[in-house]
This record gives structure tokens, C-alpha cells and sequence, in this order.
């Protein structure tokens, strides 16, 4: 089968051709409407596919002038275009197109409207009246039910993208409003410490010693400390989500020895977290490529939720080894565990595991992050329960050759 294909995007004609060629079709391309006509008149194809909106010659005008000369009003016509309005599609049919597929579409569309058109073309009929104009009608019957069907399936599909969009803003919408009062009642328990310690510092009820009888409370230093720490993690996360979302995030990967990072990054908590050994299993070196200031936040992350979802005294284990041509690295801990099927949901925004609120705070956005970091350096991230008890978190990373 022999195509002719006008148009005058250079990037979709290359699409075109390649997917009409896949289907045993042969293409020859021009890129506007005066070459197309030229063409088809100098070898007539079996078929012509061009766009509407061109240059020199449009795609209507295109298909009026084929219909007009004896040697190609009888080649069957597809018209693509991103017009939607019902008069378009009249137009088409007035002009004597064949077939009509609306842009964006599918490649998998176009060859079944090609092959469409071939089998459906018949005799002429009249005229059509479009806003009070009559204008001759140049397809037949089972050419106008075909145009008009294909119109249809446009509309439909453009129907279901429209529904899934709107199901999306409001799944992002309810999403916002429950972001929102999760990180409003995080940052107000901090807050609220700090005022209940200032006013009692103001009312001159607080000393060194105990107070009726109860133990004595933390320097006001070291509590606002604490608490502006945890303030200042909620605003990082937040932070990190507008950047990553937005595209502002870089990531700058270089070959380094991902164990010397994670026994770097473990032996800070073992420093901060005594009650909670870390160990780390790792081979003199393994040579990977990744940003090592993002993999560092990862590994800090991890750890961090290891560590806090554990009972005193568990123990927590970073392994870094090779597996199936990739750089791995484990943190295990003997904390609360993951309960069956959330592993996967983990990792989206906003989401913490059932019954992780009785033990630690949290917005539900750590294990978003490191996920999306784990993403740009082009490795993968997941979460498995462990037993007897416990997590098990990886993420790996490419190695370098």
C-alpha cells in the first residue's frame, strides 16, 4: 500500500511514517500542502494522509484541489488535526475526506483509520447545510458514517482523559487538605511545648529541682532546641517536595565507595542513638555512581525511621553488597514492621503505615522523598517486612564500570 503523508511538523511526520511503515505501509512524506498536491498528482498513491493546519496549502484546500483533478478524486483521504469543533469535522466531510482523526492520538488510531478508509469508500451524494450554507457533499454514506464515528471515538477518549483529570485534581485536592492538617497539627505540638514552658518560666513555677514533687523538667534551652529541630525537618520535607515536584532538584552523580558513605553516615547515629546499636556490613569498597549528599539524606532517613520505630535496645543493621549488576543497600531494624500489603503505598506522599502515629510523629513525606532521589540517580527503592520482626528497606544504585 502506497501513502502519501503531508505534514508539516518534521517531528510528527517521522512519528507518522515510522508507525504507517510498521504496518507494511510505504510512505513518502512532504511537508506542506502544495508539494503534497504536486506529489500526488505526479503518482497518484493508494492513500493520502495529511495534516489540516499548514501552510501554502491547508489540508481542506488540499483535499478540495485532489477531489478536483480526475487522476486523484477517487484516493481515499484521512485528515489529522487538533480541531475538535463539530464544523471541523463538517468541513472535512464537505471537502471529500475519507477518514478523521483527532490529534493527540495513538499511533495503533491512524493505521486503523488508514486501513478504514480503504475498505469504505463508495459513490458521492449531495450537499450538506452548515449554518445556513449548502455545500456539496464529495463521500458517500458509509464514508460520512465513518468520519462521523471516527469524530465519536475522539470525543469519547477525549471524554475519558478529561474524567481522569478531574478525578486526579481531587484526589490532589483532598490529598492538600489532609497535608495540610497533618503539618498544622505537627507544627502546633511543638509550639504548644514551647508555650506551656514559657508560661510556667513567666509564672516562676519552674526549678532546677522537682516541682510538687515530679521530676524536673529540661533546661528551656535544650527544649526549644528540640522542639525548633522538629519544626525545622517538617519545613525541609516540605521544602524538598516543592523542589522535587517542580524540577528544581540537580542531582550530580559520581563514582564513589558507597560503604566508606554508609559506615560515615552510621556511625553518626551511633554517636546520638546509643540506645540503639548500628551496625553496618559492608565490603572494603564497592564502587557505585550517585550524588553522595542525596544518598547521605536517603541513608540518614532510613536510619532515622529505624531507629525511631524500634523498642531500646534494638539493633539496627546496614548492609551494602552487589546484586544482579546493581549496588544494594539494606537497612533493617527489629521495630514495629510493616503490616501486609502497604509496602508499595509507603512511599507516596503523605502516607504512613497503619499505627506508625502511636509511636513517632510525622507528615508522610521522608519516605517520598528519598524514593524520588533513589529515582533521578536511576536506581529503585523498596520495603519488605521482616521476620520475626522488624523492616527490611533497600534502595540500589548504578555501579560503576
Amino acid at each position: 500500500m502506497k501513502v502519501l503523508l503531508v505534514e508539516d511538523s518534521r517531528t510528527q511526520a517521522r512519528r507518522f511514517q515510522s508507525a504507517l511503515e510498521r504496518a507494511g505501509m510505504r510512505v513518502t512524506v512532504r511537508h506542506d500542502g502544495a508539494e503534497g498536491l504536486q506529489a500526488a498528482l505526479e503518482d497518484p498513491p493508494d492513500v493520502v494522509v495529511s495534516d489540516v493546519l499548514m501552510p501554502e496549502l491547508d489540508g481542506w484546500e488540499l483535499c478540495l484541489a485532489l477531489r478536483d483533478d480526475p487522476r486523484t478524486a477517487s484516493v481515499p483521504i484521512v485528515l489529522m488535526t487538533s480541531l475538535t469543533d463539530p464544523d471541523d469535522v463538517l468541513r472535512a466531510l464537505a471537502a471529500g475526506a475519507d477518514g478523521y482523526v483527532g490529534k493527540p492520538f495513538e499511533d495503533a488510531v491512524l493505521v486503523d483509520r488508514v486501513r478504514r478508509v480503504l475498505a469504505q469508500r463508495e459513490a458521492p451524494l449531495g450537499s450538506i447545510e452548515i449554518h445556513g450554507r449548502t455545500l456539496p457533499i464529495r463521500a458517500s454514506r458509509e464514508t460520512i458514517l465513518g468520519v462521523l464515528t471516527c469524530a465519536l471515538e475522539d470525543a469519547a477518549a477525549r471524554h475519558a482523559e478529561l474524567a481522569a483529570s478531574r478525578e486526579r485534581l481531587e484526589h490532589a485536592k483532598g490529598q492538600q487538605d489532609e497535608m495540610i492538617g497533618v503539618v498544622a497539627h505537627e507544627l502546633r505540638t511543638p509550639l504548644n511545648v514551647l508555650s506551656l514552658r514559657a508560661g510556667l518560666e513567666a509564672a516562676g513555677q519552674m526549678t532546677s529541682s522537682s516541682v510538687s514533687g515530679r521530676a524536673p523538667l529540661p533546661p528551656l534551652a535544650e527544649l526549644v532546641a528540640r522542639n525548633v529541630r522538629a519544626m525545622s525537618a517538617i519545613v525541609d520535607d516540605l521544602l524538598d517536595v516543592a523542589r522535587i515536584e517542580s524540577g528544581a532538584i540537580r542531582v550530580t552523580p559520581r563514582v564513589g565507595d558507597l560503604g566508606a558513605l554508609a559506615r560515615e553516615v552510621a556511625s553518626r547515629f551511633s554517636v546520638v542513638s546509643a540506645r540503639h546499636p548500628v551496625d553496618v556490613h559492608a565490603p572494603d569498597a564497592i564502587e557505585a555512581v550517585f550524588d553522595a549528599a542525596r544518598v547521605e539524606q536517603i541513608l540518614a532517613n532510613l536510619l532515622s525511621n529505624a531507629i525511631k520505630y524500634s523498642p531500646n535496645g534494638g539493633r539496627v543493621d546496614v548492609r551494602v553488597s552487589v546484586a544482579d549488576g546493581q549496588a544494594l543497600v539494606e537497612v533493617e531494624d527489629e521495630g514495629i514492621g510493616i503490616p501486609d500489603g502497604v509496602s508499595e503505598r509507603l512511599f507516596g506522599r503523605y502516607v504512613r503505615a497503619p499505627g506508625s502515629e502511636r509511636v513517632a510523629k510525622g507528615v508522610g513525606l521522608g519516605l517520598y522523598i528519598c524514593r524520588r532521589l533513589v529515582d533521578l540517580q536511576g536506581g529503585r527503592i523498596g520495603a519488605a517486612r521482616r521476620e520475626p520482626q522488624g523492616s527490611r528497606f533497600w534502595f540500589t544504585l548504578p555501579l560503576a564500570r
